[in-house]
């Protein structure tokens, strides 16, 4: 958001964070701010104002995702997001990084206690193992999890990166939906009586794996993913094209 307005302190947007239902004081969203300017995310208003008219910063491998572009294989544009979860007594919080597939469904996930660019590139070492197809591309929104270290490291491994254009999270839809089922169908449902992120980690895994092999999906027609992609592909009913 302050990307998005970056005049902007912490009064304004701390009523940008309510309307979406974050209920956030103005204390710690000005101590939010401050982290950020101390690691350089964001530039400190009187520094804006010295400058005069402000020109965007240019990434060094992260473009805007193109109008109209969607994919049509597996594979051609992963979408990645983070989702704020807690274990089932409620102790520990976790980031977790999720990836999903638009066209075969195919999801995979990690957690930390904070979600940053570093994680991020770890996350990315075991996104491109854990999926069974080659990641051509991958989309992203704009928070600064996937930005420096992550953005290289895509950028070395010859993957296309896409960001969304700010307040469009719609065309993140698949992930956004992904992440719902990690919320309901896992951590509220699993009982994760630890605060050890790699027993968490563990069950992540164990249950990324019921997702892609075991549980049914209305948009494969009932099929998994795993069944899915042992299937060959018809263009015209390949669930890309189903609304």
């Amino acid at each position: 958001m302050r990307a998005d307005y970056p005049i902007w302190g912490k009064a304004k947007l701390v009523v940008l964070l309510r309307r979406k239902g974050w209920p956030v004081s103005e204390s710690t969203a000005g101590r939010i701010l401050k982290t950020l300017r101390d690691q350089g995310a964001v530039t400190p208003v009187p520094t804006l104002r010295c400058k005069g008219p402000r020109t965007a910063r240019t990434r060094p491998h992260a473009r805007r995702l193109p109008e109209g572009r969607k994919p049509t294989t597996f594979g051609e544009i992963v979408q990645l997001d983070t989702l704020t979860a807690s274990s089932s007594h409620g102790r520990l919080t976790v980031k977790q990084f999720t990836a999903c597939d638009p066209v075969a469904k195919w999801t995979c996930a990690q957690a930390w206690r904070r979600a940053t660019a570093c994680n991020a590139k770890q996350f990315l070492d075991k996104l491109q193992p854990d999926m069974p197809f080659p990641i051509h591309a991958i989309q992203i929104d704009g928070g600064s999890e996937f930005k420096v270290e992550f953005e290289s490291a895509c950028q070395r491994r010859g993957i296309e990166l896409f960001k969304l254009p700010p307040r469009s999270p719609d065309l993140n839809g698949h992930v956004e939906r992904d992440n719902g089922t990690w919320r309901y169908e896992f951590y509220a449902t699993w009982d994760l009586l630890t605060d050890n992120l790699d027993d968490i980690n563990r069950w992540l895994d164990a249950f990324a794996d019921e997702f892609n092999t075991f549980r049914p999906h209305q948009a494969l027609g009932g099929q998994t993913p795993a069944g899915y992609l042992a299937q060959p592909i018809d263009q015209e009913t390949s669930p890309s094209h189903i609304s």
